[in-house]
């Protein structure tokens, strides 16, 4: 009789410790779930053949050189910034978009007449949106490194996001 109690005791307790870990991974795969559904999805659109066709002149408030193009996919991004390291000098990303056809002051117009606000940081993008990315080729930090490019950006609940790119255009994208 005693032998039945403990026995009983002892699968009563293993049956509630399954219990308690089932609970806590269903918690954990529903945060992951809600994460991975408010996680922002950018990546750079189009084609660079090579790091030498990324080149950029500013002159009297005009762009001559094609902009680094992302796309947001899946998501609203928000808090944009970013930099592009070309041949051992750092450059930081100005971010423009279609919205920013303001004319002020810093705006620069590109060689296809568009004109556009350019900033290092910007603040969001909805989905199926296209933010263009430029530097400016005088202001730069020299390091040592291959070429690379790379932007942070948030989700709605401040989550840190980055996509990166290296030396061979292969894209990297997480949480930080």
């Amino acid at each position: 009789m005693k032998f039945l109690a403990w026995a009983n005791f002892i699968i009563l307790t293993l049956t509630f410790a399954v219990l308690i870990w089932y609970a806590y991974d269903t918690h954990r795969i529903a945060n992951q779930t809600v994460e991975a559904n408010l996680q922002p999805v950018v990546l750079r659109s189009g084609f660079i053949p090579s790091w030498d066709m990324i080149q950029f002149k500013i002159q009297s408030g005009t762009i001559t050189g094609q902009p680094i193009r992302f796309t947001v996919f899946k998501n609203i991004a928000k808090d944009f910034n970013g930099y592009i390291i070309l041949n051992n000098h750092k450059y930081q990303l100005l971010f423009g978009s279609q919205i920013s056809q303001v004319q002020n002051p810093s705006s620069v117009a590109s060689s296809s007449g568009t004109t556009l606000t350019y900033m290092p940081t910007w603040g969001w993008m909805s989905p199926n949106s296209v933010i263009l990315a430029i530097f400016n080729p005088d202001e730069y930090q020299s390091v040592n490194g291959d070429n690379e490019i790379y932007i942070e950006y948030k989700d709605i609940e401040d989550n840190t996001y980055f996509t990166k790119e290296d030396k061979n255009f292969s894209p990297t994208s997480g949480k930080r």
